[in-house]
């Protein structure tokens, strides 16, 4: 594998992660905003982070061969004016 197939995988991998985490955080910020849960502050931070892991773990890694495919296909668009 070379350092760029290398890179971009830790990048995939990366971007979902934080995304699963960002996804977790916003729903629990909105069921904190309905007065549902978390007294505490850590509280949310640290359930946003196993929630987001486990986010990441069920959705995100099955559809990694769509994100593969999908960062893989490089489409160059020429626009001419005729």
């Amino acid at each position: 594998m070379a350092f760029r197939e290398k890179w971009e995988c830790f990048a995939l991998h990366t971007w979902l992660l934080f995304s699963s985490y960002g996804i977790i955080f916003a729903i629990l910020s909105f069921a904190q905003d309905l007065g549902l849960t978390f007294a505490q502050g850590w509280a949310k931070g640290t359930t946003a982070i196993l929630l987001g892991i486990l986010f990441y773990l069920v959705i995100g890694l099955p559809h990694l061969y769509g994100a593969k495919r999908h960062t893989s296909c490089r489409v160059e668009v020429q626009i001419s004016m005729v």
